[in-house]
């Protein structure tokens, strides 16, 4: 593969292909590549448009350049750490040479960073290359991306959007996410000079390609949905990815992925007081979709229980009732706003606690009831209330959340003091 690869931006980019045996092998394993992270496997492909196998390579390599994790290089060994999402990519470029400062990675300088923002939906990285040019690189949401993007690299080859381009990619967008990946938009574009705003950088994009990721649920995550609604637990899944996304993977779960599903644009104040009562999926919600969620339930008077494992769910998991965030591959600060940390990540170990929570609550009952009486005959066993129904929701290892409501009778009445003996 003679040549050389022209990023998006018009710019310069090392061909990624390398001649021989490496070569062919590098090309065979290009769609089944597999990352791990957190103890979780995640397989990330990058799907090119139109355009040669440099052109997928070459995608991959600027997503390696545009991420929120750590590198560390240690004895031959490169150590990946962050959001799953990017260390996946991180792991697939890696596999391939293609980390910034590999043989066929990007080369130069990172000069200024915008990181992910909820609203935007979309984060960037700005290289000064080795020769002196600018070159901005966005990855986020497929939406937000397009919707920013002007033009699109097609066979090697820089060129404007058309409507029925836009029509396609769309399509393309909505069949990988049916598919339960989590999909991806890379862009770039050549800077003349750094920008003064973030809305000046992040215009007149040219689409790259889209990543796909799949996030399987654990083998035992159905089966513990379904021990958990046979218990009287009510699953409700919230989560910033797409809607058929969302859909793919509830249907995965057990959970009715063909049911009511509400984006975060539709959750205004007034759709949430009934959605927090009728509605179990909530696709492309932001920490403050989350947060009004629980404040919706709240009022409905259920004890609110909340799981999650990035910066986006604290602020839920400090407003619920019970805040659980995950150990293995949480975040620091969503450990520290929760009130337990589930050491294994694995949903199943919920569903098994609250077994013996319920179990425990039992035998404190029986206990009360026994040995109560035989303190005072003139008073009745007191009633501790037992639980009515918990509801929660989880999507496999993206952000979970739990909504459980608990009956809250009145306190029981305080045994009479004992008559004090006569002198």
């Amino acid at each position: 593969m003679p040549g050389r690869q022209q990023p998006a931006s018009g710019g310069d980019l090392h061909d990624p292909a390398r001649p021989g045996e490496r070569q062919r092998r590098t090309f065979d394993r290009l769609h089944g590549t597999q990352g791990r992270s957190g103890g979780h496997h995640r397989h990330a492909s990058v799907v090119q448009l139109p355009g040669a196998i440099r052109h997928t390579l070459g995608s991959l390599a600027l997503a390696a350049a545009c991420h929120d994790g750590a590198l560390v290089r240690q004895d031959h060994t490169v150590h990946i750490a962050g959001d799953p999402t990017d260390v996946a990519l991180l792991d697939a470029a890696r596999r391939y040479d293609l980390l910034p400062g590999d043989a066929v990675g990007l080369a130069g300088t990172p000069v200024a960073y915008q990181p992910f923002d909820i609203r935007r939906k979309i984060m960037a990285v700005t290289w000064r290359r080795e020769d002196g040019t600018l070159l901005l690189i966005t990855k986020g949401a497929p939406e937000a991306v397009l919707a920013r993007s002007t033009r699109r690299l097609a066979g090697g080859q820089s060129g404007p959007i058309a409507d029925a381009d836009r029509a396609r990619l769309r399509t393309q967008i909505e069949r990988m996410a049916v598919q339960g990946l989590r999909v991806i938009a890379l862009a770039s574009r050549t800077l003349p000079d750094i920008p003064a705003s973030r809305d000046e950088a992040e215009a007149d994009l040219t689409l790259v390609g889209l990543a796909g990721l799949e996030d399987p649920p654990r083998t035992e995550a159905a089966g513990a949905v379904h021990a958990a609604r046979r218990a009287g637990i009510r699953v409700l899944m919230i989560t910033g990815d797409h809607p058929a996304t969302a859909r793919a993977v509830a249907r995965q779960l057990g959970l009715d992925g063909a049911g009511l599903l509400l984006t975060g644009t539709q959750l205004d104040d007034a759709a949430l007081a009934g959605a927090a009562a009728a509605t179990s999926l909530f696709a492309r919600a932001t920490p403050e979709h989350k947060l009004r969620l629980v404040r919706a339930l709240h009022a409905r008077g259920e004890i609110v229980a909340v799981t999650g494992d990035g910066v986006n769910d604290a602020p839920a998991l400090a407003e619920a009732d019970v805040g659980i965030a995950m150990g293995a591959g949480g975040t620091d600060v969503a450990r520290d706003a929760a009130d337990l940390v589930l050491a294994d990540d694995n949903f199943a170990t919920i569903t098994c606690a609250i077994g013996e929570g319920r179990q425990l609550f039992d035998n404190l009952r029986k206990a009360s009831a026994t040995t109560w009486p035989a303190k005072s005959r003139s008073s009745p066993p007191p009633s501790l209330g037992s639980p009515s129904a918990c509801r929660c929701r989880s999507a496999s290892s993206r952000s979970w959340s739990w909504n459980c409501s608990w009956t809250s009778p009145a306190a029981p009445p305080s045994p009479p003091n004992p008559p004090k003996p006569t002198p």
